[in-house]
This record gives C-alpha cells, structure tokens and sequence, in this order.
C-alpha cells in the first residue's frame, strides 16, 4: 500500500503536474524553459539546482492538484452528484 501511495504522489502529482503545469506557466509568459531543466537533469546553475527543481515541483504540483480536487469537489456538490 506504502508503494502504490508514493509511485501516485511522486509520478503523477510531482513529475507529471508540477513539471508540466511549471512547463506551461513559462510558456504562456514568454520565458520557454525545457522540461530537462525543470525535473532537474539539465544543471545550469550549480549542484543545487536538481534539488531546487523538485521541491519547486513538488510544491508546484501539490498546488495544482488541491486547486483540481477542489474544483471537481465543488462542481459535484452543485450538480448534487455527491
């Protein structure tokens, strides 16, 4: 049970949604950074980038999946589904 929880927290909500919600931000403001660079393999800046990377994407992510729960949460609960 142990491993299903961390491979759904750690590839679903930190690589998939903070890479590529952090993917997209950069995007739409002008700023085009490669998904290599934001899981962290790319090092540009030092040897703490890898690890600056991924807490940026596990905060990233962690955000946009309460924003998801709660926005399909509330949806529900105005069409009396739940």
């Amino acid at each position: 049970m142990n491993l299903i929880v961390e491979l759904f927290l750690r590839g679903l909500i930190v690589n998939f949604l903070g890479k590529q919600t952090r993917f997209y931000f950069f995007k739409i403001f002008g700023k085009e950074k490669s998904l290599d660079y934001l899981s962290g393999t790319k090092k540009k800046q030092g040897d703490y980038s890898s690890f600056e990377q991924h807490i940026m994407n596990v905060i990233v992510g962690l955000t946009t999946f309460c924003i998801i729960f709660f926005v399909l949460a509330y949806t529900m609960f105005h069409l009396d589904i739940l």
